[in-house]
């Protein structure tokens, strides 16, 4: 009986380990892009599919949207870009910024080094 009570324990156990880990790796991913910092501007309308997944809040699926209806006639506003599914009005002040309908596109993804972040733990600790 005892011994059944120590393999449930450590059964028990195990599994908690387990799902804390998992739990871990997950939110460290989630983390790790919200650590991203974005500079420069796309051209809605030239841009390609991986420069558009750079915008912050697009992803591969809603980049390819953004390229299909593009097909069908340039984008001349943002507002055109609320045709697009998955494209809402909070969304849009999310890009906004980094849009332009003209030139070239300049972004860039700039992730943040863990010496920056850990100077900046640092420095909120004193």
């Amino acid at each position: 009986m005892e011994r059944r009570m120590r393999t449930g324990s450590f059964v028990c156990r195990a599994t908690l380990l387990a799902a804390a880990f998992l739990l871990a790796s997950f939110t460290s991913g989630t983390v790790m892009a919200a650590k991203t910092r974005v500079s420069g501007v796309v051209n809605i309308n030239t841009a390609t599919e991986a420069q558009i997944d750079m915008l912050p809040g697009i992803g591969k699926a809603k980049a390819r949207a953004l390229v299909q209806q593009r097909s069908k006639g340039l984008y001349h506003s943002t507002q055109d870009l609320l045709k697009v599914k998955g494209i809402g009005k909070k969304l849009l002040e999310k890009i906004g910024p980094y849009l332009v309908f003209e030139g070239e596109s300049t972004i860039k993804v700039h992730k943040k080094s863990r010496s920056a972040r850990r100077s900046k733990k640092s420095r909120g600790s004193r």
